[in-house]
């Protein structure tokens, strides 16, 4: 049982465009029970689950939130490649964002309380970022955690001169093994706070910490991450966050169960800020040509430098492989899908090594491998 008397924190997962299902969830959280979130002492987050801490950390109104997002969504669905397409620019459209909603102290109300997971490029170990030294660096921060490789781009991002990507590809739900620590997840699973699964299914896997239970629903979750679905489908995820938590927060007791379960629907109904709107048909493609146009200089500028730091980790992997083949440690690889990147070679004496950061999950030491441009992703933004 969910104790007031003591220290707590919560955690949200890395989900992409599925983000939409926090801003359901910490709308019934700030309406029916505002201390869970005000009072927590730390608020991690990873890639949007970042985004959402940082919003809830600051104060930016659900409203702002809600907004930008669907317009992220429909501006996602314009193309028949969806936010694939070179035109689309989703790291362009979340700095905008943050520029537009995050006040001038921003970096100040941040530090100390939000925490944003970090992936390092040069070896792939987690960081874990709480103090920011302007709101530039904040913004900086949470770009980085929310970059996809080659979903979003070619070249990573930096923070103070250092590239990073997505930070749910080394950790997308930090600390949830503390027992204070309360978990938000998109995907049905283990997760405190999370969908249910309308079958009982004992199969899961576990992607960077986050256990996620296979079945079609998650299945149409993960899909839903990376490619937004229609503005009807983005507000009941919006409303089914708002259900959850108002679930989780009678078995928790920390409001009245009185209020039977099964007026949550009408609730959420009521209290979830997405509306859905007409969306205008999709641009003609030729619209965007000097998008691309602005685009392509970038990637030939930068390509050099991206093999070259490629080649590097190449060298450094294989240099390890030779040292370890004779030993008996065993080679761990995600269960989970293939994100663009072999993502994880971790030896058990990676598994033993201390924490980058005060605070870093122990388990998130990798060798970060860059593979062909495959399109399969399993990581979240």
């Amino acid at each position: 049982m969910f104790d007031l008397e003591k220290e707590w924190s919560i955690s949200f997962a890395g989900c992409g465009f599925m983000g939409i299902y926090y801003v359901g969830a910490s709308s019934c959280i700030l309406e029916r029970f505002p201390r869970f979130i005000q009072d927590a002492s730390k608020i991690y987050g990873a890639s949007a689950g970042a985004l959402m801490a940082a919003v809830l950390t600051v104060g930016v109104p659900l409203e702002m939130c809600c907004a930008d997002l669907m317009s992220m969504a429909k501006e996602g669905r314009k193309h028949k490649l969806g936010p694939l397409h070179p035109a689309f620019n989703l790291m362009r459209l979340v700095k905008d964002s943050l520029l537009r909603c995050l006040p001038e102290d921003a970096h100040v109300r941040a530090s100390g309380k939000l925490c944003v997971s970090l992936t390092r490029v040069s070896d792939g170990k987690n960081v874990l970022v709480s103090e920011f030294d302007s709101r530039e660096e904040l913004i900086q921060v949470l770009v980085c955690s929310c970059f996809v490789p080659f979903y979003c781009g070619v070249i990573p991002p930096m923070y103070r001169g250092v590239h990073y990507v997505d930070g749910a590809v080394s950790d997308n739900l930090p600390q949830c093994h503390l027992k204070n620590t309360i978990t938000f997840s998109s995907y049905a699973g283990e997760s405190d706070l999370c969908p249910r699964a309308s079958t009982r299914n004992v199969h899961e896997v576990r992607f960077s910490n986050v256990s996620i239970q296979v079945n079609s629903e998650n299945m149409y979750r993960v899909t839903s991450t990376f490619f937004p679905p229609q503005p009807e489908a983005m507000a009941e995820i919006c409303q089914n966050g708002y259900v959850d938590a108002l679930r989780f927060l009678q078995e928790m007791n920390l409001i009245s169960s009185e209020s039977p379960l099964r007026s949550l629907k009408t609730d959420a109904t009521k209290s979830a800020c997405c509306e859905p709107e007409v969306e205008e048909p999709a641009e003609d493609e030729e619209s965007n040509v000097s998008r691309l146009v602005d685009w392509i200089p970038d990637v030939s500028r930068d390509m050099g430098r991206l093999y070259g730091m490629a080649g590097d980790i190449y060298k450094q992997t294989w240099k390890d492989n030779v040292t370890e083949g004779n030993s008996e440690s065993s080679l761990r690889r995600s269960t989970s899908l293939s994100l663009g990147l072999d993502l994880w070679k971790q030896s058990q004496e990676d598994l033993n090594a201390l924490p980058v950061t005060p605070g870093a999950t122990p388990t998130s030491s990798l060798d970060l491998t860059w593979i062909q441009h495959t399109r399969t992703w399993t990581t979240c933004l």
